[in-house]
C-alpha cells in the first residue's frame, strides 16, 4: 500500500466512523448531558447509556486523522473541517460533566479543534478558560510539572493571539531548561533517562522555534 491508497483508506474510515448511528446517538447524549448540567442544579434521573471514555476515544481519533488528511490536502477540506468541528463539540460538551482534572485537556482538545476548524472564536474563549482556570503553578509543582505547565501556556497563549506572553513564555521555558543542564548531562552520563532526555531537548527545541511563528 502506497502512501496515496493509505490516506484514501483513511478518508474511509473516519467517514465511517463519524456517520456510525451508534456514534451519533452518543454524541446526541453527550450533548444533552452537558446541557442539563450546565442549566440544571438537580440533574434529573436519565438512563444516559453513553461511556464517557469512548466518546473521548472516537472524536479523538477523528480529529487526529482529519488533522493528517487535512494536511495532506488530497480531500475537500470542507467535509474535515466540519468533522474536526463536531470533534471540538464533543470535546466540550464532556468538559462540562467530567471531573475538573479531566477538564483541563478537553477545553485544550476542543480549542484545538476550533482553531483548526476556522472557529477562532471559539477557540480563544475555550483557551482563556483554560488560562484563567488552570495554568497557575505552585511552589510545590516539580520540574515536569513546571514544563507542562509552561507547555500548555505555550499552546494556550498561542491560541488567544496573545504574542507577546507567548514570547515572554518560552523564554521562561528556554530560562528553566537551561537551568537544568547539569541535570540532563548527568542523565546522559548515566545512562538512564534517555528518552526523558530526548523529549526535553524536544521541548527546548519547540519553545525555541515559538518565536519565529
Amino acid at each position: 500500500m502506497n502512501k496515496l491508497e493509505y490516506l484514501q483508506s483513511l478518508y474511509q474510515d473516519v467517514s465511517e466512523l463519524v456517520s456510525d448511528p451508534l456514534l451519533e446517538n452518543l454524541f446526541s447524549q453527550v450533548r444533552a448531558k452537558a446541557i442539563q448540567s450546565e442549566l440544571l442544579l438537580e440533574l434529573p434521573e436519565v438512563g444516559f447509556t453513553f461511556d464517557p471514555q469512548h466518546v473521548w476515544d472516537s472524536y479523538e481519533q477523528i480529529f487526529i486523522d482529519s488533522a493528517l488528511l487535512l494536511r495532506e490536502d488530497i480531500v475537500e477540506a470542507e467535509h474535515l473541517s466540519k468533522w474536526i468541528r463536531q470533534s471540538a463539540q464533543a470535546f466540550e460538551f464532556l468538559s462540562g460533566f467530567l471531573p475538573d482534572e479531566q477538564r483541563e485537556i478537553l477545553l485544550i482538545n476542543s480549542a484545538l479543534c476550533y482553531q483548526m476548524a476556522g472557529y477562532r472564536a471559539n477557540a480563544q474563549c475555550l483557551a482563556r478558560q483554560v488560562k484563567a482556570g488552570y495554568l497557575s503553578e505552585t511552589e510545590e509543582d516539580s520540574y515536569d510539572q513546571q514544563l507542562i505547565r509552561l507547555l500548555l501556556a505555550t499552546v494556550v497563549n498561542f491560541l488567544i493571539g496573545d504574542i507577546p506572553k507567548l514570547q515572554e513564555v518560552a523564554d521562561q521555558a528556554l530560562s528553566r531548561i537551561q537551568d537544568a543542564q547539569s541535570i540532563v548531562l548527568e542523565s546522559l552520563e548515566n545512562d538512564t533517562s534517555a528518552v526523558e532526555v530526548y523529549g526535553l531537548f524536544a521541548f527546548a527545541y519547540f519553545q525555541d522555534a515559538i518565536p519565529m511563528c
